[in-house]
């Protein structure tokens, strides 16, 4: 019987416009996973790339083209090629989902240079890279946030200066934020003008658009712009930042008083309690509730929703609520009540300690397999390009003697060039990372055997994210107690994970075996 033939489609990526105008790292991926395919019999059906598109997202237009494809023509496709997991993806959510949509196409991930394959330990090494991607991704955000705290804490603003101000940079390249002359007295006018308690919002709003002020991109303003505007403390002088929900003094121009925007909020008070002007609530107010959106009522399966409910005595209590009228299950219930049967199934579905340090040995072990491939592989180019240098001097000096014509010369050299540049090209982009493997394998797995605790104690954001990365559909609550059906390899117990003792001791290398 003749066997039939494999089939494969290819995915590479770029991060950045450069590197897409340069097409360097572009056609070195191509390569790699075209030779990967040669070498193990594989046709290749299509290839796809994406130019100057960040891995964070899955919306990038040749993944979402080539996962088309794939759907489409199932049957005539067994393989996504790849590169690497963090050209791929670099976000734990979007990696699982992508996974499980070509599972259910019976199509396997393979990576041209790490060990990943449709194997119980190629499956958990893939899912370890694509975290390890997030996490270092994470890192550099959280570095870059917290520098940009320091800068507020000296009392400069180094984000979107509001309505009223300008971003300019010095003649050093030094950014910083300037009072806009042409808006500005509009902006102090309509502080004054709201403070003064004739006017509404909309009719102020009416007023200054006829005296001329537009947004920075020439639109009128609106009144729901106004009623966030005249909430910033920023005009007199004080800085917010949501993310902390701290204030900070800034070294900018105000354009009102203190006591003219103390005035104003009152004057807010009044006008709402009166219903003269109706505006939305801060987005602020939104932290208060991670699992919005996230968990879904159990009988009619819509995410449950979460606002602030007002009791009889007109007290403000925050609360998750099912927003389907006709539901007969959970309809609502008290914020803390949800949270906490939440952190119950995190604690349910926390890996024990024996497994976690065996999860630990096995990221470790490929690590440092593929590390000391590495090691080799920099090696035999460090070789090869001292070699090629030798021969391009020995060449010259031929020259120098008079020992080869000027045809051969050139001939020869654009040979060696030919080559060398290929052995740089080789080198410059073998990159043996300085991480220390150790520190991050800790780091992971400390919240992985604390997903509770890490959890509550995390930041609106980072309980998002690490929602996304347990969870590969949204869990389900019947007022009573959250349940799941798909997570993450991340936290399944050892029965399911089914790793094969021998992994923990076995050196695949840089190159995945082809499964069967």
């Amino acid at each position: 019987m003749i066997e039939k033939p494999k089939n494969a489609v290819i995915y590479y990526r770029v991060s950045t416009d450069e590197q897409a105008r340069n097409g360097v790292s572009l056609k070195d991926q191509r390569i790699r996973c075209i030779e990967f395919a040669k070498r193990n019999s594989i046709s290749i059906k299509k290839i796809f790339h994406d130019d100057g598109e960040s891995a964070k997202t899955a919306d990038r237009a040749a993944l979402t083209e080539m996962l088309d494809f794939c759907e489409k023509n199932c049957d005539d496709v067994d393989f996504l090629i790849i590169y690497k997991i963090d050209r791929f993806s670099r976000n734990t959510f979007d990696y699982s989902d992508i996974l499980k949509k070509l599972g259910a196409l019976n199509i396997q991930l393979l990576s041209s240079t790490e060990a990943v394959d449709n194997s119980p330990s190629g499956k958990f090494v893939g899912h370890i890279m694509s975290a390890t991607a997030q996490y270092d991704n994470d890192v550099r955000a959280e570095r870059i946030t917290h520098a940009m705290k320091r800068i507020v804490l000296d009392g400069k603003w180094c984000y979107e200066s509001p309505l009223g101000y300008l971003n300019v940079s010095d003649a050093s390249g030094k950014k910083y934020i300037k009072v806009d002359e042409t808006r500005a007295e509009h902006i102090t006018w309509i502080f004054e003008e709201f403070a003064k308690g004739h006017h509404t919002l909309k009719e102020i709003r009416e007023m200054v658009t006829a005296r001329g002020l537009r947004s920075k991109k020439g639109k009128e303003i609106s009144v729901q712009f106004m009623s966030k505007m005249i909430r910033r403390t920023f005009y007199f002088g004080l800085m917010y930042l949501p993310r902390y929900d701290e204030y900070y003094p800034g070294t900018h121009q105000p354009l009102i008083s203190e006591e003219t925007f103390r005035i104003c909020q009152e004057q807010l008070k009044n006008h709402k309690a009166k219903g003269k002007a109706t505006y939305r609530g801060t987005k602020e107010s939104s932290f208060k509730f991670p699992l919005r959106g996230f968990i879904c009522c159990k009988k009619c399966g819509r995410p449950i929703t979460g606002s602030d409910s007002t009791g009889r005595n007109g007290k403000k209590y925050p609360t998750y609520q099912c927003y389907y009228g006709n539901c007969k299950g959970f309809r609502s219930g008290a914020k803390p009540k949800l949270e906490s049967a939440f952190l119950k199934r995190l604690v349910e579905i926390t890996p024990n300690p024996e497994l976690i340090r065996s999860y630990r040995a096995i990221i470790l072990d490929v690590w440092k397999s593929k590390h000391k491939e590495l090691y080799k592989e920099q090696k035999r180019l460090e070789k090869a390009k001292n070699d090629i240098s030798d021969q391009k001097s020995g060449l010259i000096k031929m020259k120098s003697m008079n020992q080869i014509d000027d045809g051969d010369f050139r001939e020869q050299l654009d040979k060696i060039k030919q080559e060398e540049a290929k052995i740089l090209i080789d080198y410059n982009k073998l990159s043996i990372e300085d991480l220390d493997m150790d520190q991050v394998v800790d780091d992971v797995f400390d919240i992985i055997g604390n997903l509770a605790e890490f959890w509550e104690e995390s930041t609106y954001e980072r309980k998002l994210k690490l929602q996304g990365s347990i969870f590969l559909e949204k869990p389900t609550y019947d007022g009573e107690r959250v349940e799941n059906t798909d997570l993450s390899i991340l936290v399944l117990k050892k029965d399911s994970l089914q790793l094969p003792q021998s992994i923990l001791v076995a050196r695949r290398g840089i190159e995945p075996l082809l499964p069967g």
